[in-house]
């Protein structure tokens, strides 16, 4: 069963699907053109509404940084961490189409402007001790495609393992590079710079 689900898996990484309904442009069938468009024969062009996107992406990322504990001992970190978002927002144009320089980093799979829930897990992370299993968190994002693939992400993290949690905050640029900030309460803080990619699926309707 798992082997029959991995090409459908392939086959939809970086898809988009547009919706059928209130296909793209506005027009007031039962309103007749201008009379100066009859008189020159020009087409009325439709007004361009613009889509409603949501995208699903999951990746994987790795970072490198520090570690500062409560007893104010430093430690090298690294983190493997995998990460699905849920994108929500709208774009002005319909069908956009533009392949940018970065496979799915650009307008064809992101809406200009979106919020987002970002759901990961620290799969793999170099601790104090050594190797083990990081904290899973959950952030809210704000995500702008048109600068830079930017964005801004807030939310609260927690170890299983280690029964601790605490806020985290990332930041990103380029759709690939973050920087992370993660606050364990009573254990100490996370400082990591890493490189993300992840692939998207969207969905798009007319406004």
């Amino acid at each position: 069963m798992r082997m029959r689900l991995f090409p459908l898996a392939v086959a939809l990484a970086g898809c988009v699907v547009h919706g059928q309904r209130n296909a793209p442009g506005i027009v007031k069938v039962e309103q007749p053109p201008h009379p100066n468009r009859v008189a020159c024969n020009e087409p009325e062009i439709p007004y361009d509404p613009g889509e409603r996107v949501f995208t699903v992406s999951t990746g994987l990322g790795f970072a490198g940084g520090a570690g500062i504990s409560r007893s104010d001992d430093l430690v090298g970190l690294y983190v493997l961490n995998t990460e699905m978002s849920l994108h929500y927002g709208v774009r002005d144009h319909s069908h956009y189409d533009d392949r940018g320089l970065i496979p799915f980093v650009n307008p064809n799979h992101w809406p200009d402007h979106s919020v987002a829930l970002n759901l990961g897990w620290h799969v793999l992370q170099r601790e104090a001790d050594g190797p083990g299993v990081g904290a899973g968190y959950a952030e809210l994002q704000v995500f702008s495609i048109k600068l830079l693939a930017s964005g801004l992400a807030a939310g609260w993290a927690y170890d299983l393992e280690e029964e601790r949690h605490g806020p985290q905050f990332t930041l990103f640029t380029l759709g690939t590079f973050f920087v992370r900030v993660t606050h364990l309460l009573d254990r100490g803080t996370d400082l990591v710079f890493g490189v993300q990619y992840k692939v998207p699926i969207s969905f798009m309707w007319s406004k």
